[in-house]
């Protein structure tokens, strides 16, 4: 399992942002009335921290979230920006 931190803020709480790596997206569709829609918005956040993750990065930030309902699917489209975090500096 992903431990990409995946946030709506445009930060993560007391870290700085050192290197961004792009957009990331995850997507996730199903049948619509199938059992499986209520797992969908899982599905794609997965799907883009999985894609962050390959990319190296510690975060995705900004963080939104666009149905997609049609009248045979229903879907989640998942998409932030992927970022790199500063390491912490060590006190002596």
């Amino acid at each position: 399992m992903s431990k990409i931190i995946c946030t709506t803020a445009d930060e993560v709480a007391g870290h700085r942002v050192n290197t961004t790596l792009g957009v990331v997206v995850g997507e996730h569709y199903v049948g619509k009335g199938s059992p499986e829609e209520a797992v969908e918005y899982e599905r794609a956040m997965k799907t883009m921290a999985n894609e962050a993750e390959l990319l190296g990065a510690d975060a995705v930030v900004g963080v939104r979230l666009t149905p997609v309902v049609s009248d045979k699917i229903a879907g989640i489209f998942a998409y932030g920006t992927a970022v790199k975090l500063a390491r912490p500096r060590r006190t002596l």
